[in-house]
């Protein structure tokens, strides 16, 4: 598709398909789940107490803020998992050019084993297709296929490119719902 695509220069074009190529899956769950040294580490700071739900939820919420914040002058590590495999989302990372399949997405309603090979490759291929797209919208365009935040596309094709995605906008903007 990007190949035959005309609204892009030949060059921009190129870094797409390189981009498109490059795209990395992450499937199940991340290796470090596997870790327990890591896991213990990792919560060590929460202590749960009985009776106290609400107490921990926001016990948890602190700890991992406080982590998120200890990053703040680290490089970005880019092996990181922004969701847990229990997640029932597929999902394109900028940052690192991949596409993550958490282990829930390959249970039903998404996948079976006793499913039709064709509902599982057609629903898998929906879910695919739907997270490349991801990473040529009008966020993900704006990364390399090493994830580095870069103008990578000249002004001309980002302007053809807004063209386009309004006449979307455009199309479904004058559809109405049941609601009104």
């Amino acid at each position: 598709m990007l190949a035959e695509t005309t609204w892009m220069d030949k060059d921009t074009r190129k870094l797409a398909i390189a981009k498109a190529k490059a795209i990395k899956e992450n499937i199940g769950y991340p290796e470090v789940i596997k870790d327990d040294v890591y896991l213990d580490t990792l919560y060590q700071q929460i202590r749960p107490r009985e009776n106290t739900f609400f107490e921990n939820v926001v016990n948890g919420m602190n700890v991992a803020m406080r982590r998120h914040l200890k990053k703040f002058d680290k490089p970005v590590d880019k092996t990181t998992w922004r969701m847990g495999p229990a997640q029932v989302t597929a999902y394109y990372g900028r940052l690192n050019n991949v596409i993550v399949f958490p282990a829930a997405v390959l249970h039903p309603p998404m996948y079976s084993k006793t499913y039709p090979k064709c509902l599982n490759y057609g629903g898998i291929g929906v879910i695919i297709g739907h997270e490349i797209t991801h990473g040529f919208d009008n966020s993900g365009r704006q990364f390399d296929q090493g994830g580095n935040l870069k103008s990578w596309w000249p002004k001309k094709v980002v302007d053809e490119f807004i063209r386009r995605a309004q006449c979307i906008v455009h199309q479904y903007n004058q559809r109405e719902t049941d609601a009104g």
